[in-house]
Order: structure tokens, then sequence, then C-alpha cells
């Protein structure tokens, strides 16, 4: 029903000649063999390793579609076999397929223009998601036209004017944005990482960790309402940025003097009268 199928590449190496190292993908056994007797005729010892790092899980079940998930560890492989397994004893015949036909491009894109309308923030969203899909070299979305086109807009933009785009650039391009243009089952924890660590050179804290909220939010509604299922979610065992989020706030009118008078003890009332007393 299901079966895992080790497609990382094969490296061949000779002590002490860097320079003879070769890498070969895992249906090259043809090329790969010829050099290994090349190396041999010359007198050489290789060696043969594996990288380990992909492998592809194949289901076959008559009547559905066949289907090929990856994953990036042996373990990670077998973790994703076995819950495959158990959603077909369970009558579960989950389509993987549609997380490899949509990018995570394609997922942010989708909530800006179904979801973010209906929050007061619609426009910085639009904001964000536009920034990140264009150092991804991807295309920008209308503000104007999605808020015209959405059927159930937050009150609060009713009277809302949007700023046309300058199409001056307002942050700093992130190379590391072009993971979105990944399929949506084959983003990693990694990738998303990167992108933490590369936006936090730039900008603070507080602002990346406002663009993984729309990355979490974005993953939810692809996986639980759009139904777009995939083996894990790409977002489970990020690393968030930290920060210390203090806030600065002046005291009003009399506050001050009422903190400084007001009682910091308490005495033991009588029982009788409901226990503690001021």
């Amino acid at each position: 029903m299901a079966s895992i199928e080790n497609r990382s590449r094969f490296v061949v190496t000779v002590q002490h000649c860097e320079h003879l190292t070769r890498t070969f993908a895992h249906n090259r056994e043809k090329a790969l063999k010829a050099y290994i007797v090349e190396l041999k005729a010359e007198g050489y010892k290789p060696k043969l390793a594996r990288t380990n790092d992909s492998y592809a899980i194949r289901v076959r079940e008559a009547g559905h579609r066949n289907q090929c998930l990856h994953a990036s560890t042996e373990q990670e492989a077998v973790d994703i076999k076995e819950r495959l397994e158990l959603e077909r004893r369970n009558g579960l015949f989950l389509d993987y397929a549609k997380g490899r036909s949509a990018t995570f491009g394609d997922l942010l894109t989708r909530y800006l223009r179904e979801v973010s309308p209906r929050h007061t923030g619609f426009e910085v969203e639009g904001y964000i998601i536009n920034a990140i899909l264009a150092d991804a070299g991807l295309s920008r979305v209308d503000l104007v036209q999605v808020y015209a086109d959405h059927k159930n807009q937050h009150p609060s933009l009713a009277r809302k004017t949007f700023r046309k785009p300058s199409g001056k650039r307002v942050r700093e391009p992130s190379p590391a944005s072009c993971f979105i243009r990944k399929p949506f089952a084959y983003v990693v924890p990694e990738d998303v990482n990167d992108y933490i660590d590369d936006r936090c050179q730039s900008v603070p804290a507080p602002t990346v960790d406002r663009e993984i909220d729309l990355f979490s939010a974005a993953c939810r509604m692809a996986i639980d309402t759009w139904r777009i299922p995939v083996a894990k979610s790409p977002l489970d065992g990020i690393q968030r940025p930290r920060y210390f989020n203090e806030r600065d706030r002046r005291l009003k009118g009399n506050e001050e003097a009422r903190c400084s008078t007001r009682p910091t003890t308490k005495t033991l009332g009588n029982p009788s009268s409901g226990g503690w007393k001021p």
C-alpha cells in the first residue's frame, strides 16, 4: 500500500583526493558504477556513501490516485508511511496531490483575497504579503480590487481609502523569501527558519514575528478550511525570533498619587465577618 524509496544522492570519494569526489543522482546508477570501475582501473580505492537526505513515500491504492510524498530523513519517511497506513485502515483517503500543485505563495495570495478583507488589519496584511510576494519575484495583489470583490469585508473598512502602490520598495528585499515558490507540500521548517534568520538581520524581531503569524494563519486555513492536506505543517518545529515585548505608558491624572497611597498589606479580620479585610 505504501513504500519508501531512498532517493538520496550517491557520493564517491577517494581518501586524500578531494578532486576525485563525485556526486550522482539516485537514478544514475549506471554512471556511478562506470566511475567506480574507472577509479579502480587507475589504482584508486573509491568509497561509496549516500547523503540520506531525500526519501519518497509512494502510495498505491486500488480505486484511488497514486500519490508520492517526500521526506528529508528516513525516520520522517517511516512516520509518514505509518500515518498513511493508519489513515487507510480508518477509511481515510486524503489527496496529498493538492499540496504539490499549490505553492506557498499561492496560499498567501489566496489568504489575502479570501480571508484578509474580513480583518480590520486588511491593509497591513496586504502590504506584508505583497512585499513577500515581490521579494520572491511574484506579482503583487491589487488591494483595492480585492476589497471590491470580497462579499463580506470588515465593517471598519467601509470608509477606508486605500493608498495606491507607488512602485517603490519600502523594505529591504529578503532572498530567503524565495521558498514561497516551492509547493506547499515541500516547504519544511528549515525554509521558514532561514527566512526568520535572514529577516532578523534587517528588521526588528517583533516585525518578523508578525510575518510568521501570517504564515501560520495561511497554513491553518489551507489545512483546516481549504482541505489541502500535507504530511506535516511546515510551521511545526520552527524557531520564532525572541524578543522582550515591553510597553511604556505615561501615568494619567492622579494615578501616581493613588498608587503611592494604596494599602500594601492586609490583616486578618473577624472570621465571622468574611475573612480578610484591608
